[in-house]
């Protein structure tokens, strides 16, 4: 049971129903803009389940298949391509529940820093 404020500062209760993907006890998340695959790590260590990446970096995709097995199943996929020209029917078999992504902040991106 949680408790927030309602305009009129009455309380106001709602009860969280957590959802179960059916077959798993995990969440199946599909991560975009992976990078390294810091934010995967939290969400893996939180009980995610990552079952795909999308990260155009080749280096970035090594260190991810260096972590199948620690922080993605054996069957996670690693996409090394633009997002652009990503399928969205190529990206996983299995039913994605979330999607997280840490695409790069235009300030502070290299393609930024280029702009002028």
């Amino acid at each position: 049971m949680a408790e927030t404020q309602s305009e009129n500062n009455k309380p106001i209760e709602f009860t969280l129903q957590p959802t179960v993907n059916a077959g798993h006890d995990k969440v199946n998340t599909l991560s975009l803009f992976t990078g390294g695959g810091g934010l995967d790590i939290g969400f893996h260590r939180a009980g995610f389940r990552i079952v795909a990446c999308v990260e155009i970096d080749k280096n970035a995709c090594e260190t991810l298949r260096l972590n199948i097995g620690k922080y993605y199943d054996s069957n996670c996929k690693i996409y090394n391509q633009d997002i652009r020209d990503l399928c969205p029917e190529e990206v996983t078999q299995e039913r994605i529940d979330f999607i997280i992504g840490g695409p790069p902040c235009q300030s502070f991106s290299a393609i930024g820093r280029r702009a002028g």
